[in-house]
This record gives C-alpha cells, structure tokens and sequence, in this order.
C-alpha cells in the first residue's frame, strides 16, 4: 500500500464535501475518515474513525437551529 501524506485540513474538508455531496459510501483503497491506506474492500481503518465517519455525517445532516 501507498500511504501518501496529506494536511489534516485537505482530508477535513474532501471527507466534508463529499458527505454533503451525498457519495455513495464504497471501498475506495483508503479510510473514510482519515484517509490511511487501505486494502479493499475495507471502508475504514478501525472502529473509532467509522464512529466519527457516523457522527459527522449526522452533524452534518442535522438541521440548523
């Protein structure tokens, strides 16, 4: 596997964007989360960044107050 190092920052905001894009959730060689490389057909590199993945994803969704 290639791990190819990125700003926290670049990784934050593509996760965002694709979330709000609503993108299909699908192996894509590296963690939803926290981009570490992955092989497939594995979506995140351990429990607590798939827990993050679902945390945001319903801030996100949440409505506004």
């Amino acid at each position: 596997m290639n791990f190819k190092p990125r700003a926290y920052s670049d990784i934050a905001a593509a996760r965002k964007a694709s979330i709000l894009a609503n993108a299909p959730i699908i192996a894509k060689g590296e963690c939803h989360y926290c981009a570490w490389s992955l092989p497939k057909p594995a979506l995140y590199c351990c429990g607590e960044c798939a827990s993050e993945f679902q945390k945001e994803c319903a801030e996100l969704a949440a409505p506004e107050a």
